[in-house]
């Protein structure tokens, strides 16, 4: 049985949007609100500023597009709820699991840094501007039970429950290191690479566009699921 689609609670299966607002103790999450929401006006304001005034209408060679600039916005707010995910979790809570084949908060962030960091450089690699992956540099800090490069996908229940953290804060950084790669990415394409094919693995294949939609849909679904399973564990103290 897969841990995916095996744990039978809300927000705690792939896939499954969560209001993790509602499962974070109120004073948390409106701090949390109050803190991002005001970060994520001002570069929302400066978008459609841009596009108001004719900025967005440069040469293919700029990164300044708004698909670049609300695709780094999304990206953005994953990033920033991150480290509030993982704030106040010892390293056996972040291996907490709500039930036997549920998963934990620290497999979920762990897992959406990893099909980030494999998926933005493949992407590159795709398109012509290869970069390695940051789990090469990380891969032994972690020694997690797993084929070198997994990432989590079809996992186990088993191999769920045998994941471990050193610290809080390697995760952390394992994931600031993948955020700076996907800026790094997204700030290389020119507008023709959106519509590029990177992986005709699919049909139809997939172009540049889809999968970069594909990743942030992907780690935001799993961000909500980590943060809803935190204030699961929170309600058991």
């Amino acid at each position: 049985m897969q841990a995916a689609s095996s744990a039978g609670l809300a927000g705690v299966q792939f896939g499954q949007g969560t209001a993790c607002e509602l499962d974070l103790p109120r004073p948390c999450a409106e701090r949390l609100r109050g803190r991002h929401e005001r970060v994520r006006a001002v570069r929302v304001v400066r978008i459609v500023a841009s596009v108001e005034t004719g900025a967005m209408a440069t040469d293919d060679t700029q990164p300044a597009t708004l698909a670049h600039d609300l695709l780094v916005d999304g990206f953005e707010r994953v990033h920033e709820e991150f480290p509030q995910v993982v704030e106040r979790l010892s390293v056996a809570e972040l291996c907490w699991r709500p039930d036997a084949d549920a998963n934990s908060v620290g497999w979920l962030l762990w897992h959406l840094t990893r099909v980030q960091d494999d998926h933005m450089a493949g992407l590159a690699g795709a398109l012509g501007d290869p970069c390695d992956q940051v789990w090469s540099r990380w891969r032994d800090q972690f020694d997690l039970p797993y084929d070198p490069d997994d990432i989590g996908y079809g996992q186990t229940s088993e191999q769920v429950g045998a994941f471990t953290v050193k610290s809080p804060a390697q995760l952390t950084k394992y994931h600031e290191g993948v955020h700076e790669l996907t800026l790094e990415v997204l700030g290389r394409l020119k507008a023709e690479d959106y519509t590029r094919v990177v992986d005709e693995n699919f049909d139809p294949p997939v172009t540049a566009a889809a999968r970069l939609v594909s990743v942030l849909n992907d780690i935001t679904a799993h961000i909500g699921q980590a943060a809803y399973v935190k204030g699961m564990l929170l309600r058991t103290h």
